[in-house]
């Protein structure tokens, strides 16, 4: 004899963390004139890295080699998600990200000192825009 039997519902998908997408511009304003910088190295990672040392490094690489050895290390041990190269507009967009708090770190040599940021974002589900500038610069 057959049982009649109703199909079971669907099993339902839990979502690991929303999708999310950000576009990072690098911005320096010189005697109220903004400036887009091209060219910068735009880390996404977990933890805050020591970028220290970094804007420095890059504007004098011969200051010391260990330097750049000390921030790839910082970088590295933050737990790289992402990473990508502003283009010729100082931007640079980061898709399929999960919806998190991140840092947000890059250097440029613009300056006798460099300049470098790593900034706390929380990046939330759907497009999100940051933009570097003196406003939130790491000293």
């Amino acid at each position: 004899m057959l049982i009649p039997t109703t199909p079971a519902p669907p099993v339902a998908t839990l979502s690991t963390g929303a999708n999310a997408s950000i576009t990072v511009s690098v911005q320096l304003t010189v005697q109220g004139k903004t400036y887009n910088l091209p060219n910068c190295e735009v880390y996404i990672t977990e933890q805050r890295p020591d970028v220290s040392k970094w804007g420095l490094y890059l504007k004098n690489p011969q200051v010391s080699h260990n330097n750049l050895q000390q921030i790839k290390a910082s970088l590295n041990s933050s737990i790289i998600h992402k990473k990508g190269q502003t283009d010729a507009n100082g931007q640079v967009s980061f898709t399929d990200l999960e919806a998190n708090t991140y840092f947000i770190s890059t250097a440029h040599d613009a300056t006798q000192r460099g300049l470098q940021w790593s900034v706390q974002h929380q990046v939330k589900p759907g497009q999100n825009v940051l933009v570097l500038s003196a406003k939130n610069r790491t000293p």
